[in-house]
């Protein structure tokens, strides 16, 4: 993997997401990396606005994997940080892809995945099977959002949003 390569695949990935998203923005890294930015709203009527950060995730060279990063545009309450812990961590025993949990320095909750890229395929395929990855975490965290929002909120706990079966087995 080369950087036309990579140029040419950040490139297509734009151009794929370029129809769906409210807003894509590609950039060059100063370390030379490149991540895609895309704007999604997850949850229908415009609510669920998350961003979704995807980069190449470096570690061996041999093995090429791809970081998508789904950030909600949710303000966490402090307040409601622990409420949400339990949330994130009930449910990473559920959803089918990626994991959730909370970056303290900016108390933003987010949903991570790391896919592994096979090299042998062309880029457009690449493409068409991260579009996939895209679709399944976003409905994923779409189904979600609503129940973290209300409890981000105060509306409701972790133990309700149980009992209420909010935060259900994603499938």
């Amino acid at each position: 993997m080369d950087e036309q390569w990579k140029k040419e695949f950040f490139e297509k990935l734009e151009e794929h997401f370029g129809a769906m998203t409210q807003e894509n923005a590609l950039e060059k890294l100063d370390d030379g990396e490149y991540v895609l930015r895309s704007l999604f709203t997850t949850v229908e009527g415009e609510r669920g606005l998350a961003l979704f950060e995807t980069q190449l995730y470096p570690t061996n060279p041999e093995v090429v994997q791809l970081e998508i990063m789904v950030i909600p545009c949710l303000a966490l309450k402090e307040e409601r940080l622990a409420e949400l812990e339990k949330a994130a961590a009930h449910l990473n025993y559920y959803t089918p892809i990626g994991a959730l949990g909370i970056f303290y320095p900016r108390n933003q909750m987010f949903m991570r995945y790391v896919a592994l890229l096979d090299l042998d395929k062309s880029i457009g395929e690449l493409v068409q099977e991260i579009g996939k990855l895209y679709e399944l975490m976003g409905v994923t965290f779409g189904n979600l959002y609503l129940a973290l929002e209300e409890i981000n909120d105060g509306k409701l706990t972790f133990e309700e949003a149980v009992e209420q079966n909010r935060l259900l087995k994603q499938v």
